[in-house]
């Protein structure tokens, strides 16, 4: 009588076989867990930066209480408001497309200034924007409302955000950014 008391080679090959197949099923469930994982992080992140995006320029100009104007050109927007010397503050919104990004920056202009400041050193209020505009009348005067337009995307998740933004203030618009400076001066 033989005693056994270990496994044949065919056997360890067998065992080891199906524990490779048990390993590379779990593995393909965690690289499948691991992309989820990075797909919904990639889409919370971008709705975030979005909401937050939009919230932080519908804020300025809700409040507006002198004037707007956006160059589709340069993708500048700068909301113009009164302190209570009646000089203007200067906030000022500029889209980069190469660096896909929305920068904020502000100045304040004296009434009795006679040139017109650009707006300090910006911050960087956004990345990951790939797409940015404002839709104003397109004749100067009265301005009601508008609507922001936003296109964020980071790795594979995108966002679009439109606003249309009702102004509470009585605020006006033109189609230069000095001619709005010159309006509102004089009035």
């Amino acid at each position: 009588m033989k005693h056994n008391k270990g496994f044949t080679l065919i056997e360890l090959m067998i065992s080891i076989a199906i524990f490779s197949i048990l390993m590379l099923s779990v593995m393909g469930f965690l690289v499948v867990g691991s992309r989820s994982y990075t797909n919904v992080s990639s889409s919370v992140t971008i709705q975030t930066q979005a909401q937050q995006t939009m919230a932080q320029i519908q804020e300025y100009l809700i409040d507006c209480n002198g004037g707007v104007f956006w160059d589709d050109q340069s993708k500048l927007l700068a909301v113009v408001n009164f302190d209570q010397n009646r000089d203007f503050m200067i906030h000022a919104f500029q889209y980069d497309a190469e660096k896909k990004s929305l920068s904020y920056g502000e100045n304040k202009l004296s009434k009795d200034s006679t040139e017109i400041p650009p707006p300090d050193t910006p911050d960087l209020m956004a990345s990951h924007l790939t797409a940015f505009s404002i839709s104003l009348p397109t004749t100067n005067g009265a301005l009601p409302s508008l609507t922001a337009k936003m296109t964020f995307a980071f790795r594979a998740a995108t966002q679009d955000t439109n606003q249309t933004i009702s102004l509470r203030n009585q605020a006006i618009t033109a189609t230069t950014y000095e001619d709005l400076i010159q309006t509102l001066r004089a009035d």
